[in-house]
């Protein structure tokens, strides 16, 4: 984790997964093993710990951009109009476009983790009339 995570965090982050499932060891190599099913939270649900995950991830895309050349990460921002009523549906095209570059990308042997954020925030208010 780029040396911003201690290795007693590591730890129980690895014993956390282990015995949720989410990890394996193999019997034969006591290496790790990512089981083939993903973690991920149940959608729209508030959370305390997840809120803090989002913001840890969002510090590591910051310090990215002084610690990573441009060829080693991709930072996108685009700003855009559309419906407020298609934001369910938006909110599950991006759902999809997740689980796709998953099921394209994931290597189960990969040489290394990158970590994928994406954000869709809105940027304006209702303004009362006067």
């Amino acid at each position: 984790m780029r040396e911003k995570v201690s290795t007693e965090d590591i730890k129980k982050t690895i014993n956390a997964f282990l015995s949720y499932g989410g990890l394996h060891r193999d019997p034969e190599t006591n290496q790790l093993i990512k089981e083939e099913t993903s973690f991920l939270s149940r959608e729209d649900i508030p959370s305390a710990t997840l809120r803090t995950h989002h913001k840890q991830m969002l510090q590591r895309a910051l310090e990215s951009i002084d610690e990573q050349g441009v060829l080693e990460r991709e930072l996108i921002s685009w700003v855009f109009s559309f419906k407020k009523s298609d934001l369910p549906a938006l909110k599950q095209h991006l759902r999809n476009f997740r689980n796709s570059v998953d099921d394209k990308f994931y290597a189960k042997k990969g040489d290394c983790v990158y970590q994928l954020n994406l954000q869709l925030f809105e940027h304006t208010v209702e303004i009362e009339d006067q």
